[in-house]
């Protein structure tokens, strides 16, 4: 399974996060619940298993994160920033995607993150 993802923007800069991947259902469901901290060059890539409207929540979530939706063909679709902790409200991207990944909140906005931004999975 992939060990990191790199962004890269249409500037060519880049920012690289080592990842756990979640595919199975349960680590879907469970994600980043009851974890107090992740470092800031950590992400949890969610790898849902057909694309759609994917739909997170921060239920049992400790801290505040930033969502980055990516879809088939590895692009930045859209962020969601600043996810309030154990909120039940469903946050989701506006378009299909197939991945989604969450880090520690800020990280989108100070690594310039942003959609079209094209994505390397390794």
């Amino acid at each position: 399974m992939y060990k990191k993802i790199i962004f890269t923007s249409s500037f060519g800069d880049t920012a690289t996060f080592k990842i756990d991947c979640m595919s199975t259902p349960e680590q879907l469901s469970q994600g980043l619940q009851g974890v107090k901290f992740i470092p800031d060059n950590y992400g949890m890539l969610f790898i849902f298993p057909m694309d759609a409207i994917q739909s997170m929540w921060m239920k049992d979530t400790l801290i505040p994160l930033d969502m980055i939706f990516i879809d088939e063909n590895l692009c930045v679709v859209d962020v969601i920033e600043n996810t309030t902790p154990k909120s039940m409200k469903g946050l989701s991207a506006d378009c299909i995607c197939k991945y989604v990944l969450e880090v520690n909140a800020g990280l989108a906005d100070s690594h310039g993150i942003k959609f079209g931004d094209k994505v390397e999975l390794s």
